[in-house]
C-alpha cells in the first residue's frame, strides 16, 4: 500500500496518502466485481447445461422406447405389411415448448445479478478515471 496508516488515540486512523489508498481501494473493487461477474456468467452456463443435459436424456429415453417398439415390430412384418398398416406413418419434429433454453426461474436473476455487477463495475471505473 502506498500510504502508511499510523494510530492515534487507539480510535483514529491517519492515512499520509488518501488519494493513493482511495485509489487502490478502488482498482480492488473492480477486480472483485469483474470475478463476480464471471461468477455468476459460469452459473448461468452450468444451470443452462444442466437444463440442456436433462433435455436430451429424457430424449434418449423415448428414442430407446421408440427402438425397441420398431425391433419388436420388424421381424414380424416385411416392409410391404409395414406399408399397408401404417399407411400414415410420417416422421414430424415435436412442437418445441414456449421459451427454449434459455429461461426457468433462475436465468433472470443471473441476468440481473451480472447487470448490477457491470453497472458497479463501470461506477468503480468512472471513479478510477477521475483520481
Amino acid at each position: 500500500m502506498a500510504g502508511k496508516i499510523t494510530e492515534q488515540h487507539g480510535f483514529f486512523m491517519r492515512i499520509n496518502n488518501p488519494n493513493d489508498f482511495r485509489k487502490n481501494l478502488l482498482e480492488s473493487s473492480k477486480v472483485i466485481l469483474h470475478i463476480l461477474k464471471q461468477i455468476y456468467r459460469v452459473k448461468q452456463i452450468r444451470e443452462t447445461k444442466y437444463e440442456l443435459m436433462n433435455k436430451v436424456s429424457k430424449e434418449i429415453k423415448e428414442l430407446k422406447i421408440l427402438v425397441c417398439k420398431i425391433n419388436e415390430l420388424m421381424p414380424m412384418y416385411r416392409k410391404e405389411d409395414l406399408k399397408k398398416r401404417f399407411p400414415k406413418l410420417d416422421v414430424k419434429k415435436k412442437p418445441e415448448k414456449v421459451g427454449g433454453a434459455k429461461s426457468g426461474p433462475g436465468f433472470e436473476e443471473h441476468i440481473s445479478r451480472i447487470e448490477k455487477v457491470s453497472k458497479t463495475l463501470d461506477e468503480v471505473h468512472r471513479r478510477l478515471q477521475s483520481i
